[in-house]
């Protein structure tokens, strides 16, 4: 799908609404903006980090582990990459 908008003197920009139905993006959601080297730049919808709950088992005392709780927040951040 392709649009064209404008950047503003202040440096902000309208996604058009057809690009934000197609991505699902509403009034107040977070957005990423990613450049790459090679020059390209990528929006999408930034994950809610509450959608991280219940990812990351407890341990037998009832507590999840720092070591996996870490590995888990490192693949959950990879995984917004992609």
């Amino acid at each position: 799908m392709l649009a064209f908008t404008t950047v503003t003197q202040k440096g902000q920009i309208t996604l058009p609404a057809k690009i934000r139905k197609k991505a699902g993006i509403k009034a107040k959601d977070r957005i990423v903006v990613e450049y790459s080297p090679t020059g390209t730049i990528q929006i999408k919808k930034a994950r809610d980090f509450f959608e991280l709950e219940g990812i990351v088992g407890k341990s037998p005392k009832g507590k999840a582990s720092v070591k996996k709780m870490r590995r888990e927040f490192l693949k959950y951040l990879a995984s917004r990459s992609k």
